[in-house]
């Protein structure tokens, strides 16, 4: 079910009958008499949103990548859609933390981050785009280019969309900052905790450079799960996002591991005490 920024975001694209991708938010605000403006605003703040009287001016840092830009962008528009009653005098500012900030609850900047995602990467057009295209970071960059998006947003959405059971980590000094994973991948993670060493985005973080493809690590490096077996493995494609000190991960379990946890007989660390989780990943063959 559609959250109900998303269900702003859809509204405005009817309104505006935009059917094809990419979308275009400098556009948008061009037909809505929007003034975007970009400044230096450092590494402190990303954009703003002001309004006051007949004058509605979003600004943008010009630091940014144009994929980031372009978002940050829909991101204020989002506010200006929803929020910008709350913002003192009619002025909201966002720092880099908001931006791609999804995590759980209604904060107003998790808000406007839904908005932004799916004003320019709207589910009804960028479905067949991601069915048509295998897992890979490959991939994913290529539907980023055809939406004009930044990597982070365009891999969001191709996690919200895919068939495979797969997660978006993002991580920064070590630590899990959020994660976001498809319908059919069922485990959790712990975010800010620490990342394994035994993993790709350890050594991506430590300042190493990552394979260019997936690579086999132990399931309970990242999943958060007592019923696996240390056999378990999963598939970890890590990939510097230098510009801003992250790291993006995409896990994928190719080889079904949760189709293997039928009933809490077939594992011998089952919990009485805490119950039993039974993941439902589907089975995947290896592209």
């Amino acid at each position: 079910m559609s959250s109900i920024a998303e269900q702003r975001a859809q509204s405005l694209l009817q309104d505006l009958d935009i059917k094809s991708l990419p979308v275009n938010p400098y556009e948008i605000c061009d037909r809505m008499d929007i003034n975007v403006s970009e400044a230096d605003y450092g590494n402190s703040m990303e954009g703003l949103l002001y309004v006051q009287g007949n004058l509605t001016l979003i600004g943008i840092n010009r630091r940014s990548s144009p994929g980031r830009k372009r978002f940050t962008c829909g991101h204020e528009l989002g506010h200006l859609c929803m929020d910008i009653e709350v913002g003192a005098d009619g002025l909201i500012r966002c720092s880099n933390s908001d931006i791609f900030n999804f995590g759980k609850g209604v904060d107003i900047e998790v808000r406007a981050n839904q908005f932004a995602s799916e004003l320019l990467l709207p589910k009804a057009l960028s479905k067949e785009e991601v069915l048509n295209r295998e897992l890979s970071w490959d991939k994913i960059s290529d539907f980023a280019d055809l939406c004009e998006v930044s990597l982070t947003a365009a891999a969001r959405c191709f996690v919200d969309l895919t068939d495979e059971a797969c997660a978006l980590v993002v991580c920064s000094g070590t630590k899990v900052d959020w994660y976001h994973k498809s319908p059919s991948f069922n485990f959790f993670l712990e975010t800010k905790s620490g990342v394994s060493k035994t993993t790709e985005a350890h050594s991506a973080l430590s300042g190493s450079s990552p394979n260019e493809e997936f690579i086999e690590v132990p399931a309970d490096a990242w999943l958060n799960s007592y019923n696996l077996s240390k056999k378990d493995t999963i598939q970890e494609w890590s990939r510097p996002l230098d510009s801003y000190g992250q790291v993006l991960t995409i896990l994928w379990d190719d080889q079904g591991i949760g189709e293997s946890i039928n009933s809490h007989e077939s594992r011998k660390d089952f919990d009485p005490n805490y119950g039993w989780e039974t993941p439902t990943f589907h089975k995947s063959k290896r592209r």
